[in-house]
């Protein structure tokens, strides 16, 4: 069963920060691919550019990571999966009316949720624990570390 990836946790297996170990060794033993789409893509180049804002990796290392990025793209351990922007948004808007005012959930931990579920996966990893509780109450299993 296939497992839905935050960027959150798309970004500790690329960057070493505090905790990075478990998810490299979860990754090591989790032998399928990883789906992301173009909210990950978007968020993951974001992610690095904040950290090179904020003086915690060079310029250098963020092009480095991003081309491991695009050669773990290439090489299908990432692979880009069909999204289906109507069924996102449409599920996002549900989602967001039933869930956003009781949790204060942010718009694009709710687009991630919904393309969890537009993708039918079952299950969901994030470090974020709004969008955790987003997505525990939208029906997923949290797979935590």
């Amino acid at each position: 069963m296939d497992i839905y990836f935050d960027t959150s946790v798309l970004v500790k297996f690329y960057v070493p920060e505090s905790g990075s170990g478990r998810y490299f060794d979860f990754l090591d033993n989790f032998g399928r691919c990883i789906f992301i789409n173009p909210l990950h893509e978007l968020e993951f180049s974001n992610a690095l550019s904040l950290k090179v804002f904020r003086k915690e990796i060079t310029n250098l290392e963020r092009n480095s990571l991003m081309e491991r990025f695009e050669s773990d793209g290439k090489s299908g351990l990432l692979v880009r999966k069909h999204t289906s922007w109507n069924d996102l948004f449409g599920i996002s808007s549900r989602l967001s009316g039933e869930f956003a005012s009781e949790l204060g959930s942010r718009t694009l931990d709710v687009m991630h949720v919904a393309a969890a579920l537009s993708w039918q996966f079952k299950r969901f990893m994030s470090n974020d624990s709004k969008q955790s509780l987003l997505a525990n109450h939208a029906g997923l299993e949290l797979v935590g570390l």
